[in-house]
């Protein structure tokens, strides 16, 4: 009788390339603008996009809009791009 493997998926699951594995820890942003990727579950995404089509209005100023205003809750300055926008919205 032939010995079996103590792990059954063999070799087919181990990696061919010695990578190091990606990193989670923040890294310093540079530039004007920084990019930051937001995850949603595919339903919540679904309700985000169909709320910005009906107010005409980006994922990114809802998202924006979001986070200004929990600044705004903790007694914080809001986000500078908010501000902009709501002085630029009461001049039109």
């Amino acid at each position: 009788m032939a010995k079996q493997d103590a792990n059954p998926l063999g070799k087919f699951a181990q990696r061919k390339t010695s990578r190091p594995p990606r990193s989670i820890a923040p890294t310093k942003a540079a530039g004007e603008v920084v990019a930051v990727p937001a995850r949603f579950s595919r339903d919540d995404w679904n309700r985000l996009s169909d709320y910005a089509r009906k107010s005409r209005i980006s994922l990114q100023a809802l998202i924006e809009h979001g986070c200004s205003r929990i600044l705004e809750d903790d007694g914080l300055k809001p986000l500078a791009a908010v501000v902009a926008r709501h002085r630029d919205a009461k001049a039109a």
